[in-house]
């Protein structure tokens, strides 16, 4: 079964990437949590495929999510899903650089 972690603080974005994440895996395990503490702490107890993380965090930047995603399971995919505005400085801690990268989407282009 594809799990899949989404760490976002934003409720309503929270939400959408929740329903995004059920949208393209089918029968998938979504996990969401607001802080990057609680995705670290998720990480823990269950493997994931795929993680949707925000840069902008209220505990610090995701960067550290997908580092700490890369040292405990290396095969997860991290997906950056941001509206920071300062991508490049947060990249540059995170070596290698995530597969994909997603600027938000206004729920109105739905």
């Amino acid at each position: 079964m594809t799990a899949v972690l989404v760490v976002e603080d934003l409720p309503a974005i929270r939400a959408w990437l929740v329903e995004t994440a059920q949208f393209a895996f089918p029968g998938a395990e979504v996990v969401a949590v607001a802080r990057c503490s609680e995705g670290i702490e998720q990480m823990g107890q269950r493997a994931f495929n795929v993680a949707l993380v925000d840069l902008g965090l209220p505990d610090g930047c995701g960067v550290e999510v997908i580092q700490a995603l890369r040292s405990q399971q290396p095969t997860a995919v991290p997906v950056v899903v941001t509206s920071t505005t300062t991508t490049s400085t947060c990249f540059r801690r995170c070596r290698p650089a995530p597969l994909a990268t997603c600027s938000r989407i206004s729920h109105a282009t739905r």
